[in-house]
């Protein structure tokens, strides 16, 4: 069943997929669909997101739906049928273990490992501090030292200089060229 069309405005749709992201995102793709260009689909539940760029009638898939992991086979039905009523196929792309997993040996895909990347669940960045004591000494050496974060709005982070210098200077240090599509340096 094709999912309703979402009623949340564009900064809405942000807040909601970024949600999902800390709540279920699991590698270092999944932040990634909240980078400017990146189109969000969400389930007909709105507990999915799918973050994509359509070329050519691909949906070329950022990563794997972003949804609880008992849902992802629901998900993915959902989505792929959205798609192929818009006369569109599908491509994950970045989209290893449990997508890579639960299709796999599915009649219809096909599916190439092209590497390795970290896993991460943000919803257990706690747990995962309570349970190592290494991540907590790096912690409190930092706070000794007086370093601090805060959150900036965009506004801010967009037009300040001395981030701009920063982020020119790493770019410059880095071998190949941005990708334009997960990889994005300028996302502010």
């Amino acid at each position: 069943m094709p999912s309703l069309p979402c009623p949340l405005d564009t900064n809405q749709k942000l807040q909601r997929a970024r949600e999902l992201v800390m709540r279920y995102g699991w590698n270092v793709v999944s932040y990634q669909i909240l980078n400017p260009g990146i189109d969000l689909w969400f389930s007909s539940r709105h507990d999915a997101v799918v973050g994509y760029m359509t070329r050519n009638q691909v949906r070329v898939v950022a990563g794997a739906p972003v949804c609880d992991e008992s849902h992802l086979a629901a998900v993915i039905e959902e989505w792929e049928s959205e798609a192929t009523a818009a006369g569109e196929t599908v491509c994950y792309f970045a989209a290893a273990g449990r997508l890579h997993e639960l299709l796999k040996r599915k009649d219809g895909y096909s599916t190439v490992i092209l590497g390795s990347q970290p896993v991460w669940h943000p919803a257990e960045w706690g747990q995962i501090f309570a349970a190592r004591s290494t991540l907590r000494a790096q912690l409190s050496r930092s706070r000794n030292k007086g370093v601090t974060v805060n959150e900036w709005p965009v506004e801010r982070a967009r037009n300040n200089p001395q981030l701009k210098l920063i982020l020119a200077q790493w770019l410059r240090s880095r071998g190949l060229p941005s990708l334009h599509f997960l990889v994005e340096p300028r996302t502010l």
